[in-house]
């Protein structure tokens, strides 16, 4: 599929992957204030456009997050139990 535009091309993919327009991700990029939804860096920092962070089991829309955050969400599999003891674990050695 071609398209004449990278907004087009970025409806296209949030569409299909998440079942959200692009417009829905300026609003939610908006309501974070431009800021990953967990470390708060502001995407003017950042390489990469926040990415749709969403739960894998009911696919439900959580929020916009920085590359890091979302690979570090990931790498705990979005338990919360295991972040909060990786925290812990973190602070207790500080």
């Amino acid at each position: 599929m071609t398209f004449k535009s990278k907004r087009k091309q970025k409806d296209f993919q949030l569409r299909r992957n998440f079942n959200i327009s692009i417009e829905e991700y300026e609003e939610m990029l908006k309501n974070q204030q431009n800021c990953c939804a967990i470390c708060w860096i502001h995407i003017s920092h950042l390489k990469k456009k926040l990415a749709v962070d969403h739960c894998h089991k009911t696919n439900k829309i959580r929020g916009l997050l920085c590359q890091s955050c979302n690979v570090g969400l990931g790498q705990f599999e979005d338990s919360g139990s295991l972040l909060r003891a990786a925290a812990d674990y973190s602070d207790k050695y500080k």
